[in-house]
């Protein structure tokens, strides 16, 4: 969705529910495509399956989804929740950022289990939905201006990324980890990591 807002502004100057609405393509859709949206987004942007598919959750049915070659369970991803880190944004707001100024929304904030921002090694900001700009992870209309940003990332304290979010961020970039954890789904192999760290601190 975050992808598709920024199509929208450069090609047409449209916000991206007017872009969709012009398109023909069901909001619905954009937030958890299926193979024939994404193969019609496809044609529309040139760009590879491969890549649209490690954009967003893919569903199964029976609340089961795909992410970069895993199956998950819907609870793997807080997409009810909008999750930002406040300095990623003011970066990306800057003129000569990749994005060219335009906030961008990264899907691995998504992941329940990834709550730290790897390069600033600050938390993210994490709350629930309440309007669809939300939803579609809008960073333009979610977040505060750049202003209240800059203040939140002096007020944030350091936070360490966890192993287990290296783990389940490495995998999902096709690396290797131990192997009772490789052997397992993403999604339960990061649940039981989750209650052993209970079960020790305790």
């Amino acid at each position: 969705t975050s992808y598709l807002n920024r199509v929208a502004v450069f090609h047409t100057s449209m916000d991206v529910f007017r872009f969709l609405a012009c398109i023909e393509f069901p909001q619905g859709e954009a937030m958890t495509p299926t193979e024939e949206a994404l193969g019609r987004l496809k044609g529309l942007l040139g760009l590879r399956g491969k890549d649209l598919e490690k954009m967003a959750f893919l569903p199964l049915g029976a609340r089961l989804r795909t992410f970069c070659g895993e199956q998950v369970h819907a609870e793997f991803a807080n997409l009810n929740k909008t999750s930002y880190c406040p300095a990623c944004l003011l970066e990306d707001g800057k003129s000569d950022s990749s994005s060219g100024g335009v906030r961008v929304g990264r899907v691995h904030w998504q992941i329940e289990s990834v709550r730290t921002c790897e390069e600033h090694e600050i938390g993210l900001v994490r709350r629930k939905n309440t309007h669809r700009s939300e939803k579609f992870q809008l960073m333009s209309d979610v977040a505060p201006d750049d202003d209240t940003l800059a203040s939140m990332v002096k007020g944030a304290p350091k936070q360490k990324v966890s192993d287990l979010q290296t783990y389940i961020v490495d995998r999902l970039a096709g690396e290797t980890g131990p192997a009772w954890l490789d052997g397992q789904p993403i999604d339960l192999a990061a649940r039981a990591c989750e209650m052993l760290g209970v079960i020790l601190t305790v």
